[in-house]
């Protein structure tokens, strides 16, 4: 249960500060819901009460800090490194689940950073009005600027939102290459190989290549953030014949030729999504 409790703090830990107040009572409703639910040492229908109530009192004294709390400094040091790789890792499922073959789906409120624990934590009404303000200033902003500084001042979830955006924008307008377009995997040659992923979408009408990097706390070792013309400074992606000229639709920018720059790509964001 204590366990369970850290992973709670670690995955659900607000990107908020204002949202620091409420964080620990929400903590408490999870971890009394999973520990009656696990059924080991108090249950829905008979309730240990005790043991209950240590479990909340232990999740209050965590989270304490208006005094010395050695554990709440060493964990927010770590869940900073956790958050950092999360984002990263976030970008890129959400760039391959809208891209890949299949029906793309969007939870409820999962277009910004979804910190909800389990219910009623997630039954929370989703803030819209916040999410029509991001949307009109995507509209009015540099994309690759938007991606540069989103990545910086992730914590909003901007920039979770704008490529969301783009790629549901992208499907549209090119419907039949993502409903009846092919699926055919790409491979990266050298010592970064491991670190992404990439395959393109074709059809008659055109092409696109997907790239998204993974295993991101091996790929950043001691960096405190994404540097990406650093990081895949020397890794380049062989286009396949007949790619022609692509245009990046998270950057608007264009690029070609028989192999792609991974540095020049990448450097802003760690994904790209290539359309011909």
């Amino acid at each position: 249960d204590e366990y369970a409790i850290y992973q709670t703090m670690l995955g659900a830990w607000p990107a908020d500060p204002d949202e620091m107040d409420s964080f620990g009572e929400r903590v408490k409703g999870t971890v009394l819901k999973s520990i009656r639910e696990a059924k080991r040492r108090t249950s829905w229908h008979n309730p240990n009460e005790a043991y209950e109530a240590a479990c909340q009192r232990f999740v209050e004294r965590l989270l304490e800090a208006n005094r010395p709390n050695p554990f709440l400094d060493d964990f927010t040091g770590f869940q900073k490194r956790v958050a950092q790789i999360g984002v990263l890792n976030s970008l890129s499922q959400l760039v391959v689940a809208l891209t890949a073959p299949g029906v793309p789906d969007t939870y409820q409120g999962c277009d910004l950073w979804d910190f909800n624990m389990v219910d009623p934590d997630n039954r929370r009404p989703v803030d819209f009005a916040l999410r029509e303000r991001m949307l009109a200033e995507i509209a009015g902003t540099d994309r690759r600027l938007l991606l540069r500084k989103g990545l910086e001042d992730w914590q909003d979830g901007k920039i979770k939102l704008a490529i969301a955006t783009a790629l549901l924008r992208c499907r549209r307008e090119h419907a039949g290459l993502f409903r009846q377009g092919s699926y055919e995997p790409m491979s990266l040659e050298g010592p970064l190989s491991q670190h992404l992923i990439a395959f393109r979408r074709r059809d008659d009408s055109g092409s696109c290549i997907v790239i998204a990097g993974r295993l991101f706390a091996r790929l950043l070792g001691d960096r405190t953030q994404y540097d990406g013309a650093t990081l895949w400074r020397d890794a380049r992606l062989a286009l396949p014949d007949g790619a022609g000229s692509l245009t990046n639709i998270l950057t608007g920018e264009t690029v070609s030729g028989p192999a792609l720059e991974l540095g020049e790509i990448l450097a802003d964001a760690p994904v790209a999504v290539l359309v011909s």
